[in-house]
């Protein structure tokens, strides 16, 4: 998966266990000069230093120098966490068979949500009628597999978020507000990264690389996202296959091209 080229990374994220790896020169440079102060602070010590001694001349400024490595490295480098091997992202796979900006799908709502089933580990079904949504459709699609449902629309009151979550939605899809009810059920949509890093703590995000009032780009990126939120974030929009995803998403949403995408990853089994 390709980074977005936003920043240049000094470090990424390690392949196996929890740390980072220097891809930049100015990475290696620092960890060159990490390296060469721990040495000149070991020849510092003799055997017949004290305990005291090893302690404030080595073991403290030891300390100092690699929690201001870990530093360094947090905020030039891809957001940690432990993994072990690639992480396949989580994938919530759309069905939509129109959008306002244009968009017809040439497959029936049926032949996606069989695709959707394919490819993701949760479904995505719209209740905006201008995106060929329905609460009809949350049913409909609840009564045909056990994946967990997110309902995707604006749902610009919490009234919207109870329908939804009545008609069998697992998460419910909230644009542009935080919701007073069932938080812990619903993905936030900012329409801004200044409305991004002002959610709550705890929240889930959805950033949406489609302005939903032009049906245009955003000017802001996902890698802006990204360094700008800490919390769970998912991509979504514009992704065409594995490539177009973030190595930092935590999740990725994907509608329109929802069948080159499933080509271009393994196929999943659905129920």
């Amino acid at each position: 998966m390709k980074d977005v080229p936003d920043k240049k990374i000094w470090f990424r994220r390690k392949l196996y266990g929890w740390g980072w790896t220097p891809v930049a020169w100015q990475g290696w440079a620092v960890m060159g000069g990490f390296a060469a102060v721990l040495v000149a602070l070991s020849f510092s010590l003799d055997k017949n230093s004290s305990p005291k001694e090893i302690a404030f001349m080595f073991l403290l400024p030891a300390a100092v120098l690699t929690a201001s490595l870990i530093c360094i490295a947090y905020k030039t480098g891809e957001r940690p966490r432990w993994q072990w091997g690639y992480q396949k992202p989580f994938v919530i796979a759309e069905v939509k068979t129109r959008s306002p900006f244009g968009f017809t799908s040439e497959k029936s709502w049926d032949d996606l949500f069989a695709i959707a089933l394919q490819t993701g580990d949760m479904i995505s079904i719209h209740t905006d009628p201008r995106w060929g949504g329905s609460l009809d459709l949350v049913r409909k699609a609840r009564s045909l597999t056990r994946k967990p449902i997110l309902a995707k629309g604006i749902h610009a009151n919490d009234k919207d978020i109870e329908d939804a979550l009545a008609a069998g939605a697992d998460k419910v899809l909230v644009v542009g507000r935080v919701p007073k009810i069932h938080a812990d059920k619903c993905l936030v949509e900012p329409n801004t990264i200044a409305e991004l890093k002002a959610l709550p703590r705890g929240i889930k995000a959805v950033w949406n690389s489609r302005d939903l009032s032009s049906g245009g780009l955003k000017s802001e990126t996902f890698a802006e996202a990204r360094t700008a939120f800490r919390g769970w974030l998912c991509q979504a929009s514009n992704i065409r296959t594995m490539d177009d995803v973030h190595p930092d998403a935590d999740a990725v949403l994907v509608g329109t091209h929802i069948e080159e995408f499933a080509a271009s990853r393994p196929t999943r089994c659905g129920a």
